[in-house]
């Protein structure tokens, strides 16, 4: 055996170290040499065989890794501001070290708060200004507690509180006074063209001494029949009466009463009553012109005598005029459910 271009020497023997397998053929004629990389350990931070390695994941075995053990390690100076370097691209620190930077920050904070005007731009609370409306020393001031003098005079051309005046109505004395306050002699008859409010007057529609009246106060004679086209309230009433003996029960009224009087009456009211108070519902009474409710279109204004009530007046009529030649009829809509009621009379006023 021998490589190319190498001279050949003799061996006795040839040796394979691990990792190579020697075997020879069936034959025996013929050895085989192969590589098993299961026979070769893994180095350095790799565990395992070759062909089968493992990672050490601590890297134990490596020169980082105990640089890193010993700087862990290093509880005091590792772990230093001091140790840390500042990256300053703005240059805006001379420090390289971050303890050395902090201690930049602080110093200059400090100093700025010592100052006593480190903002030369603004105006000290406790500097005296001059107040002026413009420009660097302007500022709007209150009234009462940034200026003295406020009780001087220092405005002549206006009037003092506490000056006398004419009271003219033109010029520097001119104003607005209190009518009660700042005149005398209100209760002299200064105005001759008006009339004095005690002063006696006749009344009249028209010049000096026409007014307003109230008529109950200024005019005497209002019982009097002054007004003839009118009708007394106490005249031409008069006033018809039905009525139904015993329990009541309710139906159509079959008695009729008719207008004779040769003319046009006028119903005013209608009240109903009865000698026996109905229970247990209202009694209901309606009055009928020529067969048609006078409370036709209000049926709610009918008689109502109420549950354990004895009278009631009906409400105002839908149809009050009943012509001559007609007539009046009275319906008994509803009785007491419990007590009917009983003994009932109905009577209705009208005028003509």
């Amino acid at each position: 055996i021998q490589e190319v271009g190498v001279s050949s020497t003799a061996r006795s023997k040839l040796n394979f170290g691990p990792g190579f397998d020697v075997a020879d053929d069936a034959g025996n004629d013929q050895t085989d040499v192969t590589l098993d990389l299961s026979e070769i350990a893994a180095g350095g931070e790799l565990g395992g065989t070759l062909d089968a390695p493992t990672v050490d994941a601590t890297h134990s075995g490596s020169t980082h890794s105990a640089a890193t053990d010993t700087h862990i390690a290093d509880g005091t100076d590792a772990h230093d501001a001091s140790a840390i370097s500042v990256l300053d691209s703005a240059a805006q620190i001379t420090a390289t070290e971050v303890e050395g930077a902090l201690a930049e920050i602080v110093d200059t904070a400090q100093a700025h708060e010592a100052a006593a005007d480190p903002h030369t731009g603004y105006r000290l609370e406790s500097a005296d200004h001059t107040h002026q409306s413009t420009g660097l020393q302007a500022g709007t001031l209150d009234h009462g507690l940034a200026l003295t003098g406020l009780t001087d005079d220092d405005h002549t051309q206006y009037r003092l509180e506490s000056a006398d005046h004419t009271h003219e109505s033109t010029g520097l004395q001119a104003g607005t006074l209190d009518h009660g306050l700042a005149l005398t002699g209100l209760t002299d008859d200064d105005h001759t063209q008006y009339r004095l409010e005690s002063a006696d007057h006749n009344h009249q529609s028209s010049g000096l001494q026409a007014g307003t009246l109230d008529h109950g106060l200024a005019l005497t004679g209002l019982t009097d029949d002054d007004h003839t086209q009118y009708r007394l309230e106490s005249a031409d009433f008069h006033h018809v009466t039905f009525s139904k003996e015993g329990t009541l029960t309710t139906g159509t009224g079959a008695i009729r009463w008719y207008n004779d009087h040769g003319s046009t009456i006028t119903l005013q009211s209608a009240r109903g009553s009865v000698g026996t108070q109905p229970t247990g519902a209202s009694i209901l009474i309606d009055i009928n012109n020529n067969g048609t409710s006078v409370w036709n279109s209000t049926q709610a204004n009918r008689i109502t005598i109420a549950v354990s009530t004895n009278t009631d007046e009906g409400g105002a009529f839908d149809d009050s005029s009943v012509a001559d030649g007609e007539y009046i009829t009275v319906d008994i809509d509803q009785v007491g459910s419990t007590v009917a009621g009983a003994d009932l009379s109905v009577t209705i006023w009208y005028t003509f």
